[in-house]
């Protein structure tokens, strides 16, 4: 009840819902998302008050910087530039001794940091579906404490990674209460915030536990392997540094592919152990360059493992899906129980399509992107086609291609695939000026029509103002909907088609066949009772009119 009561609030005031981003915030840095978790484990840094304020300062100067850029609220709301900005002020605050210089650092790096993840977001989330993760907080990290090192203008004293593990007032009374190995699970899990506390180790873990119960115990799983890793890896160091930078990177990268980034299945379990070591392995070479060279781990580990294996599967889906590695997509990641019951590769897909779809087009057109094609069609956009139109020499434009009417598919029309009816029509956003791109609304105008048995059609990157049709308008297959245009996430003239499960925009595309087209090849050409077009193949409707 209070929760429902506070995301009202959120939702009509702009300064609780600023309040409400940031809590959110700092609760993603452990995997949840929820404004109690972010007041938690700020309470947890009554011991280090130093590194909670100077996180503050980190995080709400990237959350206002993302403002000030006019960041799309759907990746405001994920949490990225708030938990980047946080972990820099605890680096920070962690390495550096307190004076007015610190506060300029964590001013910049609030900056610096939003500016890296506007950046990042759109090269490795839009581009390859792959998570930004706390990569900025680790580069920003870096080079503000190399700064800080080599400028004798900064005059702060920049510390060992040792030294910022040194235990707080609260921490002396706590420590000798605990068997050993208990302080070092608690001591593993508050290293994620640069921190050797005890409360605040055990703040998160009940924060995760409260969050997910399948997360607490990946956690717990990555918090033992990585201490046991340590002892296996360095053997003669009594170091509680290199043994927390250890543990910190397995905790987060079991939780990361046990069940957030990747379906639950007894062989991603064995895919989440493999990461695991190959973290701590990583942790340990960092170490040893922590030790020649003078720069922190700090989360590198972590992000290049968990990049590395989410990579592998995004990039094999087919070859990955067979062998039981499912990649969550980011529009949809959530807590491993929500991620569990998520029936994208599990039989959802292969339920028989009701719905005949024609090309949604009169005319040959050339399919540019077929499914599974880098770098636009993976992830939720696996089983999307894009299309354009060629003339005889395979080019799409006359001219110079900087105008849209250069491109013989501009202003061409576009019909429904299938009967059905509009649930959604947007045609207000202007069209962009090639090869410019609109960030803010991805995909642009378009059209979404339920053809029933949960069969949703969407079409995309149409001419702005073009719509034929309003929502809730039954339409007819072949129906006049609008017209090619070049709005939204599109570099250039084409439009995107995928079939899906729900009636939103970008949703989840799930597999498609089209029935009675013709595929060109050359002089000739061949009749298609039911399939799938494949990338650069010319495909037109049988009765189409040119």
């Amino acid at each position: 009840m209070l929760q429902h009561k506070w995301l009202k609030l959120a939702e009509s005031n702009p300064v609780v819902d600023f309040v409400d981003t940031l809590l959110r915030g700092y609760s993603q840095i452990i995997f949840c998302n929820s404004a109690a978790v972010g007041i938690a484990l700020l309470a947890g840094f009554i011991d280090s008050p130093v590194c909670g304020i100077t996180s503050l300062i980190s995080s709400i100067t990237s959350l206002l910087t993302a403002l000030l850029l006019k960041t799309p609220q759907y990746n405001i709301k994920s949490g990225l530039y708030v938990w980047n900005g946080a972990l820099i002020g605890f680096a920070i605050a962690s390495f550096l001794s307190f004076d007015l210089n610190l506060l300029i650092l964590a001013l910049a790096g609030g900056i610096l940091s939003a500016l890296l993840t506007d950046f990042l977001n759109h090269r490795l989330s839009l581009r390859y579906n792959l998570p930004v993760l706390s990569i900025p907080f680790v580069l920003v990290s870096w080079l503000l404490l190399i700064i800080a090192h080599y400028l004798p203008a900064i005059g702060s004293e920049y510390l060992t990674t040792l030294d910022i593990f040194q235990k707080g007032r609260i921490e002396v009374v706590l420590l000798p209460l605990l068997p050993s190995w208990l302080g070092s699970i608690f001591h593993v899990m508050s290293a994620i915030f640069l921190q050797n506390s005890i409360i605040i180790g055990v703040i998160a873990l009940i924060c995760i536990l409260f969050n997910s119960r399948i997360s607490a115990v990946f956690a717990l799983a990555g918090a033992i392997i990585g201490i046991a890793l340590y002892y296996v890896f360095v053997p003669l160091s009594g170091s509680y540094a290199n043994e927390s930078v250890i543990g910190f990177n397995c905790v987060l990268i079991c939780i990361a592919l046990g069940g957030f980034f990747i379906r639950l299945t007894w062989q991603g379990l064995i895919y989440a152990a493999l990461g695991t070591l190959a973290g701590a392995i990583a942790a340990v070479i960092f170490n040893d360059i922590d030790s020649s060279l003078g720069m922190p781990a700090l989360a590198a580990p972590f992000n290049l493992v968990t990049l590395a294996f989410l990579f592998i599967i995004r990039a094999l889906p087919g070859l990955a899906g067979r062998a039981g590695l499912i990649a969550i997509p980011l529009e949809i990641v959530g807590k491993p129980e929500a991620n569990f019951s998520w029936r994208y590769f599990t039989g959802s897909l292969v339920k028989k399509q009701i719905a005949r779809l024609m090309l949604p087009f009169y005319g040959t057109w050339q399919v540019s992107n077929g499914n599974f094609s880098h770098p636009t069609h993976v992830g939720v956009s696996s089983y999307a086609w894009d299309f354009i139109v060629l003339d005889e020499s395979g080019r799409s434009f006359n001219g110079t291609g900087k105008s849209n009417e250069d491109f013989y598919c501009f202003g061409l029309p576009i019909v429904a695939p299938a009967d059905g009816r509009v649930v959604k029509a947007v045609d207000s956003i202007p069209d962009n000026t090639p090869p410019g791109v609109n960030m803010d609304y991805i995909w642009g105008n378009h059209v979404i029509i339920d053809h029933g048995n949960e069969e949703y059609s969407e079409i995309s990157h149409l001419l702005q103002f073009s719509l034929k049709v309003k929502e809730g308008e039954a339409v007819k297959g072949g129906q006049l909907l609008g017209y090619c245009g070049n709005s939204g996430f599109s570099y250039s003239p084409h439009i995107h088609f995928q079939l899906q499960k729900v009636g939103s925009a970008g949703a989840q595309s799930v597999p498609a066949k089209f029935s009675k087209y013709t595929v060109h090849r050359g002089p000739g050409s061949t009749s298609v009772s039911e399939g799938i077009p494949k990338r650069s193949e010319r495909v037109s409707n049988p009765l189409s009119c040119t």
